[in-house]
């Protein structure tokens, strides 16, 4: 009986350590909720947001429930959390992330701040806490079907959008990146490339503690080239390195923008 129970003990055991080892770069999304536990409103401080974007900055393919992809796996995804304890001296958060069965399979550092006003003690503590999830280097695999939700208020319906072809696709650029999120270092800055169903949108981090990412423009592809379009309507031609830096000819000079892999 004895041999029994050691024998049940063992399996469990190696089981349990091979359920450990599974690399988050081993699931292919991450689901962020719109509202935490300690908070009153969805989104509030703008976190839930900065949340997902420092998921994506960092390797995740993370979504809001609302975006959750189709067709896909539940248990290829992993459902994030975020533990909040704002104090008297320390605001501190805590980044979990727990499986489609709601184990846990990660727990980050503790980020702390000092700060008092709240909005700025919660980022400073969120991207604290991140630096533990950084330095994983997580790439999580691509999703199969990236197929999304679309919002309300982006006019299309689930059949609509499915029907949208990007035009990218059908044409043969040279080294554009295929994933939904790319990340991009300038000038010590930081800049998101976003594949969309349409297009490819160009953000930079925001250094305004009212939003996380500053829209730039969108690449096009027109008169059988590559161009880049900012929000004043200048038009840029853009092409891609074998490194898959982004190179933008802006007629005086060329802006190189490292690819962060």
């Amino acid at each position: 009986m004895k041999k029994f129970y050691l024998l049940v003990f063992l399996f469990i055991s190696v089981v349990s350590t091979g359920v450990s080892q599974k690399s988050l770069s081993d699931y292919s999304y991450v689901i962020v909720p719109e509202v935490y536990s300690f908070l009153k409103e969805n989104d509030e401080y703008q976190l839930n947001s900065l949340t997902k974007f420092l998921f994506n900055k960092f390797g995740f393919h993370a979504y809001f429930d609302r975006e959750t992809p189709v067709n896909v796996q539940r248990c290829d995804g992993l459902w994030a959390d975020v533990i909040g304890s704002p104090g008297f001296v320390y605001t501190r958060i805590e980044v979990v992330l727990r499986d489609c069965y709601g184990a846990e399979v990660y727990k980050s550092n503790e980020g702390k701040s000092k700060e008092k006003n709240f909005k700025k003690a919660y980022y400073e503590a969120m991207r604290r806490s991140f630096i533990s999830i950084e330095v994983l280097r997580v790439q999580q695999r691509e999703i199969g079907d990236i197929s999304t939700y679309e919002k309300k208020d982006d006019k299309l319906t689930n059949n609509d959008s499915n029907n949208i072809k990007n035009p990218f696709d059908n044409n043969n650029i040279k080294n554009l990146p295929s994933s939904k999120y790319t990340t991009y270092i300038y000038l010590n800055e930081v800049f998101l490339l976003k594949k969309t169903k349409t297009d490819y949108k160009f953000y930079k981090e925001s250094s305004n503690e009212n939003e996380d990412l500053l829209y730039l423009g969108k690449l096009v592809y027109k008169q059988d080239e590559l161009q880049f379009i900012d929000v004043e309507k200048n038009t840029y031609k853009v092409y891609f390195e074998e490194s898959k830096d982004l190179m933008m000819e802006t007629g005086n000079e060329n802006i190189v923008y490292k690819f962060e892999n």
